[in-house]
């Protein structure tokens, strides 16, 4: 099975970042570079979903209990569910 195959099944979120990550790095190794344009290609994501993807993979430990890539995002950006329902209603 090819990464593109696993990234295809994989229904957890998280896994999903890991293939993305160990795909971009083991080209990085392979060829000495590799660029964000050339992972998007490989598995047909928008090159912001790889660049969320390697940014996500450096805190996995952090973000991995969280139910849902944007809960990991919003945990990362240090905001939860109840900040977000704040700022809506600072915006109306």
């Amino acid at each position: 099975m090819t990464l593109k195959e696993a990234y295809l099944k994989e229904e957890i979120w998280h896994r999903k970042i890991i293939i993305v990550s160990l795909y971009h790095n083991a080209q990085l190794l392979k060829m000495g570079s590799q660029n964000l344009i050339e992972t998007a290609k490989y598995f047909e994501i928008s090159i912001g979903l790889v660049s969320e993807n390697l940014m996500l993979n450096k805190h996995y430990e952090e973000i991995k209990d969280c139910k849902s890539r944007n809960e990991g995002l919003q945990k990362l950006r240090g905001k939860t569910k109840n900040d977000n329902i704040t700022e809506d209603n600072q915006n109306v």
